[in-house]
């Protein structure tokens, strides 16, 4: 299972349930109502949703996909996870196409069993079928949407540090950082058009700090390339014995 499931399952239910709540509170406010009782059971039925639906994303659909799951970026995973002590994996170059898709598998069908639980659970087996495809649309949807903020805000981020992208990087659609597990990237990410995602985080994305973010990202790259090569060590003292 990925070392950070539980930041990421408890960085999404708090999003979801402020998200919703705040929602609720501003619907109240414009119908004239009180908005105290919105919040809360708008805060608590979110949390409750959010928290069967990353429960089941990061302790089973996504464990399961890591380990068994031939494509490209499960493999990356897990080669950086350890997942069954495999390391036999070439180094790939992420394209942008791969970071567009990330989760989106993992997230359909978490939504899909999410939706299919609550929906049974209020109309009976009736809403089961009803439930998995509403919640599987839903929740790749969403993925696909987040994915989008994360490569728009990555690019802008790229070309604020260095004032400059190379330009053989956008004829090949790969990003130049290879995700090389034993160097550091030499290259920033390239740029896309800009697309409207990308200048609305581009928009709103400047009040927040590039160096700290930058310095976050490169402080979780360092632990899990430290990680892998632990375990490296321990699958070469086993060979040795």
């Amino acid at each position: 299972m990925d070392p950070s499931a539980h930041k990421t399952a408890a960085k999404g239910i708090g999003l979801t349930s402020s998200v919703c709540a705040l929602t609720a509170g501003l619907v109240a406010v414009l119908r004239g109502q009180a908005p105290a009782s919105f919040i809360t059971f708008s805060a608590f039925n979110s949390a409750l949703v959010s928290a069967t639906f990353f429960g089941i994303r990061e302790c089973v659909v996504s464990p399961t996909l890591v380990t068994f799951h031939p494509g490209k970026q499960y493999q990356i995973r897990k080669r950086m996870f350890g997942v069954g002590r495999t390391f036999a994996i070439h180094e790939e170059a992420l394209s942008w196409g791969d970071m567009k898709t990330s989760k989106l598998l993992d997230s359909g069908i978490s939504g899909a069993c999410t939706g299919s639980i609550f929906n049974a659970f209020r109309r009976g087996k009736g809403g089961v079928l009803s439930g998995f495809t509403t919640g599987a649309i839903v929740c790749t949807l969403l993925q696909w949407a987040s994915n989008e903020v994360r490569i728009a805000r990555l690019q802008y981020i790229s070309r604020a540090s260095t004032g400059s992208v190379p330009v053989n990087s956008q004829a090949t659609g790969v990003i130049p950082s290879k995700l090389s597990l034993n160097q550091t990237p030499s290259e920033p990410p390239p740029s896309e058009p800009k697309s409207f995602i990308e200048r609305v985080a581009a928009r709103f994305g400047k009040k927040i700090s590039d160096e700290d973010y930058l310095r976050r990202m490169k402080a979780e790259r360092d632990s899990y390339i430290l990680r892998i090569e632990e375990l490296e060590k321990e699958i070469q003292e086993d060979n040795n014995r």
